[in-house]
């Protein structure tokens, strides 16, 4: 029997050349650069089913189209990502040149690179991501082919003291991505969140995944009161990504 052996081999590579600069311009889009998207959240025990688009009047921006089971934590987390600013912001990983830095560990596997760097969280990031910024660690698979991302792995090595006492014993989250045929952009597809944390009043645990059904992209510009939809253009999608 013949048994077939991968080989990694590992280096460091510069972020700002060849197909790592190439996959986070196209991770790069511009603010008006929005989405409309139907998104699933489930759980073991239950599953939402949300609708988002831009366009649509404040407040009602964000729509509840289904549903079943009950599950307080994914409750939780859809009112959450329902009351941010831009709830479509979380389909892009706009942070990801900063966390990454300018040297990247990788490892070349044949058709696919894993990348490997210390998360820098951005700002405007929430909940746990900025406390466990010094132990998370993070992979990012890439197909050198096509210089586009095709996951991000965020996980937590070894249990650390959370905020407030207790203790953080697992902090995982993946981003499955994929690149819009039209517009050349790398976007978020689904992810994967699984927390716990142990306190001396109890514990806390999330473990859910988000699919998003259903995307439409388009530009959108000022216009007085109105936005004004901006139509693909005649243009391949690594000059989109560039711009």
């Amino acid at each position: 029997m013949l048994f077939a052996t991968i080989i990694a081999i590992a280096l460091q590579i510069s972020a700002e050349t060849g197909p790592v600069s190439d996959a986070l311009k196209a991770s790069e889009v511009p603010y008006t650069f929005r989405a409309a998207f139907t998104v699933e959240l489930s759980s073991d025990s239950a599953y939402r089913t949300f609708s988002f688009d831009p366009r649509w009047p404040d407040g009602d921006r964000w729509r509840l189209i289904g549903g079943d089971g009950e599950d307080v934590a994914l409750d939780a987390a859809a009112s959450v990502w329902s009351h941010e600013a831009s709830p479509d912001s979380r389909l892009f990983r706009n942070g990801l040149r900063a966390a990454m830095g300018q040297m990247i560990e990788a490892e070349d596997l044949g058709a696919v690179w894993r990348l490997s760097f210390s998360h820098v969280p951005d700002l405007a990031n929430t909940d746990l991501t900025i406390w466990l910024a010094d132990e998370v660690k993070a992979n990012a698979w890439l197909d050198p082919a096509t210089g586009r991302f095709l996951r991000l792995d965020y996980r937590l090595e070894a249990p650390v003291p959370g905020p407030g006492g207790g203790e953080i014993t697992q902090f995982s989250r993946s981003y499955i991505l994929e690149t819009d045929p039209d517009w050349g952009y790398t976007y978020t597809s689904a992810f994967l969140v699984n927390d716990e944390m142990i306190a001396e009043t109890g514990g806390v645990r999330r473990d859910y995944s988000a699919k998003i059904t259903s995307v439409e992209f388009f530009y959108v510009r000022a216009s007085g009161q109105h936005k004004d939809v901006v139509q693909p253009q005649e243009t391949s999608g690594p000059e989109l990504a560039e711009r």
